[in-house]
Formats: C-alpha cells, structure tokens, sequence
C-alpha cells in the first residue's frame, strides 16, 4: 500500500504501521512473560533470539513503509 497505493491513503498506512507495532510490542511483553515460567534455559534463549530477530524485521519494514509514504 506505502509504495503502490493511493497519495489519499498515506495516514492510514502510517497508522496501521504503528498499530502492527504496537501489537507486535504487545506480542513480545506476553512472550516474556510466559517464558519467565519456563525451567529450560536452552528453549528460553532460542525463543527470545526468535522473537527478537523478528522484532527486529517488523521495525525495519516499518521504517521502510514509513520511507515510502
């Protein structure tokens, strides 16, 4: 939609893109809490590099979004 869609639709883009944010933040605050539970170090590290690496890209192809608007 940034790249391709309507000028007229350029906030609308810019908000969805801070509301996946936000409800990828979100995402992560439960992800951390449920593997505060956990006993196996080993999972917990494998999940939390995972859900970084993917925090990570969401951030970058936010920023990339935010670029073409």
């Amino acid at each position: 939609m940034a790249a391709n869609g309507s000028r007229n639709t350029t906030s609308d883009v810019g908000v969805a893109t801070e509301l996946l944010l936000a409800a990828l933040r979100g995402a992560r605050m439960n992800v951390e809490i449920n593997l505060a539970a956990l006993t196996d170090p080993v999972y917990v590290e494998r999940i939390r590099t995972e859900a970084s690496q993917l925090e990570d890209d969401a951030r970058a192809d936010a920023a990339r979004a935010r670029e073409l608007l």
